[in-house]
């Protein structure tokens, strides 16, 4: 039997919608039911679906393997069946404390139940998603993908936890808006306690190249790019660093009412620029000069 060739432009665009659908659902299973068929007929989709493809499966993999346990009416997690009691119970704990520290630390309730999924040990995900987790949004409730390596430690997994939380906590209090990237990743890197100024101080003096994430349009851009994701993470990786010492360096001046304001009024429809000034009493440009100034006198 000839097989068939790959899919059209039309067609995949189809199938992508019927399968993202799914995913958004929830349906993991009915989605890799369908990505399967699909396959059986129509072959491998070209483009940008593969990174897709693999979030998906990670996603059902670790669903397949794992038994969830409901923690609150808010709050359940999906972990490996094969984790033992205790360190189940570790690891049950360390969630509760993330999802409440958070609710405290942006003054905010997760209005929808939200559940932690741990990846499988052997998990394809990217480097950065390898780190830190994501956080993604379905049709009934949030949902935190953390990496297996993440539970190495107690603080470590609560470190995780608490930058994926804040990623659910700024999606709702902007009520769904575009946060830039720096605002975003920066925020989550210090509700996980994860301080960089030494860091971006070192990143300065190493190479020339970083004195371009001084801009938060350019953090945001080296933190939104897959291209840099696969060819220069380590760009990505400072832009991360930076993200997080720019937004320090803003709650040390104003402190962290200021930054949950300016997610609030992007919820309410103000443009970046407007929202960030008006929240932090500075534009965006001279937050950025004071901030760099500060980083080198450090120096």
């Amino acid at each position: 039997m000839e097989q068939a060739g790959p899919m059209s432009f039309a067609s995949l665009n189809g199938f992508l919608e019927v399968v993202s659908k799914l995913y958004e659902d929830d349906e993991l299973d009915v989605a890799m039911q369908a990505v399967n068929d699909a396959f059986k007929t129509a072959g491998w989709p070209s483009g940008a679906w593969t990174g897709f493809y693999n979030q998906l499966v990670c996603e059902y993999d670790a669903r397949s393997a794992s038994d969830r346990a409901d923690l609150s009416d808010k709050l359940s997690l999906e972990l490996n069946r094969g984790v033992g009691r205790e360190e189940r119970h570790a690891v049950e704990s360390v969630c509760g404390e993330a999802f409440e520290r958070t609710q405290k630390l942006l003054r905010m309730e997760f209005a929808r139940p939200v559940m932690v999924t741990v990846f499988l040990p052997d998990a394809a995900i990217d480097f950065i998603h390898g780190e830190h987790g994501y956080a993604t949004h379905k049709t009934h409730l949030d949902k935190i993908c953390i990496p297996w390596q993440a539970l190495d430690s107690r603080e470590r997994c609560l470190s995780v936890l608490l930058h994926e939380f804040c990623h659910v906590a700024q999606y709702h209090l902007a009520e769904g808006k575009s946060i830039p990237g720096w605002l975003s990743e920066g925020l989550a890197m210090y509700a996980g306690g994860e301080r960089t100024h030494s860091e971006c101080r070192r990143l300065l003096d190493s190479e020339p190249r970083f004195k371009r994430l001084l801009s938060t349009s350019h953090m945001a851009g080296s933190l939104g790019s897959a291209k840099l994701r696969k060819d220069d993470p380590m760009l990505v990786h400072a832009a991360y660093a930076f993200a997080a010492s720019i937004v320090a360096w803003w709650i040390g001046r104003n402190g962290i009412e200021s930054v949950r304001d300016a997610l609030v009024r992007i919820g309410d429809g103000e443009s970046i620029g407007h929202a960030v000034a008006s929240a932090a009493g500075v534009s965006i440009r001279r937050m950025e000069r004071e901030w760099s100034r500060w980083l080198e006198e450090g120096r």
